[in-house]
């Protein structure tokens, strides 16, 4: 749903201001909406496996 949500912005609209309902970020545009987002996906993923990896390693099973 995300790829497709983004898709359909098109490459001219990506450009475009967030506008007044994004709050202190209403200059920013869709492009740094979407990096934000990969980002955070990328870090909070990250922290997930580690976790996961920490349980595993204290001998308690496997976290899958």
């Amino acid at each position: 749903m995300w790829r497709t949500d983004v898709a359909s912005l098109g490459e001219e609209h990506v450009w475009d201001k967030l506008g007044p309902k994004a709050g202190t970020y209403a200059d920013d545009n869709f492009v740094a909406l979407i990096l934000h987002h990969h980002r955070e996906a990328i870090h909070h993923g990250a922290e997930v496996c580690l976790l996961r990896d920490l349980y595993e390693a204290r001998g308690v099973g496997a976290a899958r």
